[in-house]
């Protein structure tokens, strides 16, 4: 089955670390949270990380604010699935609405019988299997979308919310991802045959519901990080990732 997709559904975009000239070196692809971008990454280091990183960059955020926003998880999925580079050396990082487009993209390369990630990282996010709680503020102006997403995760700038105009062209990014995320279904129901690193917070509104994301692949490990639901942005929270993620190469 084939699933045709436009190229510019999304782009791999490496952050701006050193990187090796080796294609064998290992290599992070990240899939970021709801609205997110290849921005809210730069802070990552090269101390910090340890290897090549790129960002899954989608439309309609930051340098992309002028194409249309997907909305579809199985879309999305399958563009990344065929126009992003996958191999042994590689694992995937999902944050929050990103980990489940990290499992789609890998039942999307399953069934198209293209190569898939040796790990698959799951950060700060239930399982697809279970209601994400979010679904309600679809309904929401694009402000109260924003407020509603900041009483769970604290994560938008007051100068956002305080501006209308800027509120709803972040509004229009997060409000397709959680679309997306409130319609998918798995396309299997067969565990995937790779290694699933679960990324628990431990102060955060998922916290001790994750367990479940096992049933998704054969190998699971599960660890507690320590934060919120954005600890990604904690240096020291990341470096403790990174050598959980190195410790698989």
């Amino acid at each position: 089955m084939s699933i045709s997709t436009p190229l510019s559904t999304v782009r791999q975009v490496p952050l701006a670390v050193p990187r090796s000239d080796s294609p064998a070196t290992p290599r992070l692809c990240v899939f970021s949270h709801a609205g997110g971008s290849v921005a809210d990454f730069r802070s990552w280091t090269r101390e910090m990380v340890g290897m090549d990183v790129d960002v899954i960059d989608l439309p309609g955020r930051s340098s992309r604010l002028h194409e249309d926003p997907i909305d579809d998880m199985d879309t999305l999925a399958a563009a990344v699935a065929q126009n992003v580079s996958i191999g042994s050396n590689v694992m995937f990082l999902g944050h929050s609405f990103g980990a489940t487009l990290a499992l789609a993209t890998c039942f999307q390369a399953r069934e198209l019988g293209l190569s898939m990630p040796a790990t698959l990282a799951v950060s700060a996010a239930r399982p697809p299997h279970l209601e994400h709680g979010l679904t309600a503020l679809l309904d929401s102006s694009d402000t109260e979308l924003l407020r509603g997403l900041n009483e769970q995760f604290d994560t938008v700038p007051a100068a956002i919310l305080a501006d209308p105009d800027v509120a709803s062209v972040l509004a229009r990014a997060v409000r397709a991802d959680l679309t997306a995320l409130a319609h998918f279904v798995p396309r299997s129901k067969d565990p995937l045959d790779l290694r699933l690193v679960i990324l628990e917070p431990d102060d955060d509104n998922v916290t001790g519901e994750m367990a479940e994301w096992s049933q998704y692949a054969t190998s699971v490990e599960h660890h507690v990080v320590p934060g919120g639901h954005f600890y990604i942005r904690n240096t020291d929270a990341v470096g403790y990732v990174f050598d959980l993620l190195r410790s698989h190469i």
